[in-house]
């Protein structure tokens, strides 16, 4: 397939490198999984304190926010090297 038909399927609120972004975490470092635990579990508009030690301290969670910890969390288990 060509590259510019692979990503059509993804919304691009969540191309690569936004929720990093958003959550101030450097790309070269992973997202951890208890952070992304806790954004699913929070709910919307309520304030959350950042669990791990990377990335901002807290935020508040919004919809945009939660998708995107949504798609990060279920991406983790795709087969990347394909």
């Amino acid at each position: 397939m060509k590259k510019n038909t692979i990503n059509k399927w993804i919304p691009k609120k969540l191309h690569k490198g936004a929720l990093h972004r958003q959550l101030n975490i450097p790309k070269s470092s992973l997202i951890p999984r208890e952070l992304l635990v806790a954004i699913l579990n929070t709910r919307t508009g309520n304030r959350l304190k950042n669990p791990s030690s990377v990335g901002r301290r807290s935020f508040t969670v919004t919809k945009l926010l939660k998708e995107r910890a949504r798609f990060a969390f279920e991406a983790k288990g795709f087969n990347h090297h394909v």
